[in-house]
């Protein structure tokens, strides 16, 4: 039986009054423990299928991923999370690599490229990630027409419209002067 639960958060009960708690958790700078007050051995929790559900949580929670993904578009915001007290950040915007205390962390991928995020969680162990800034798909395409551009040197030459009241009164007349032509030869004969 678990005395004092004031330092850990529980998140599962056994009962509706909420006076047992049946699984706690600590998330403290130093400590991360997740606290299972019965046996799973001899439960049947784990074969319920919101078990692998409230676990994944437990887990994104206490052990968050470093960034959401492996490849981002130019111009897009990437938050990072740490594992660790501070991270460094060796990226084509910046000129050396940056150092950050303050988490969650937002960056502006600005230029194309890998980014990479070295850390040192509690474990000790250095970890190195990456995510790579690529131009988006729209920007590369070189048959895509946006919008046509116009000389500043000279005029725009407006199109004649398609319908030419000039042509049709031209050829309505040149139609008169031959049927006029075919009866004048018609008297002749």
């Amino acid at each position: 039986e678990i005395k004092d639960t004031a330092e850990y958060t529980p998140i599962l009960y056994l009962d509706k009054e909420k006076e047992k708690p049946a699984v706690l958790f600590r998330n403290d700078k130093d400590t991360k423990v997740v606290l299972f007050s019965f046996s799973l051995h001899y439960s049947n929790l784990p074969l319920m299928p919101e078990f692998p559900i409230m676990f994944m949580s437990i887990l994104d929670e206490l052990i968050p991923t470093t960034f959401d993904k492996h490849v981002y578009d130019t111009y897009s915001k990437v938050d990072i999370n740490s594992r660790s007290d501070e991270i460094t950040v060796t990226a084509p915007i910046f000129e050396e690599d940056v150092r950050f205390t303050e988490f969650p962390l937002t960056i502006d991928a600005a230029k194309p490229g890998k980014y990479t995020v070295v850390q040192t969680p509690i474990s000790g162990t250095k970890t190195v990630e990456s995510f790579f800034v690529t131009i988006p798909d729209q920007e590369c395409n070189i048959a895509r027409e946006v919008d046509s551009l116009e000389n500043p040197y000279y005029p725009a030459i407006d199109e004649p419209p398609a319908f030419d009241p000039i042509l049709i009164i031209a050829l309505a007349l040149f139609t008169l002067l031959l049927i006029e032509w075919w009866l004048k030869m018609r008297e002749q004969y």
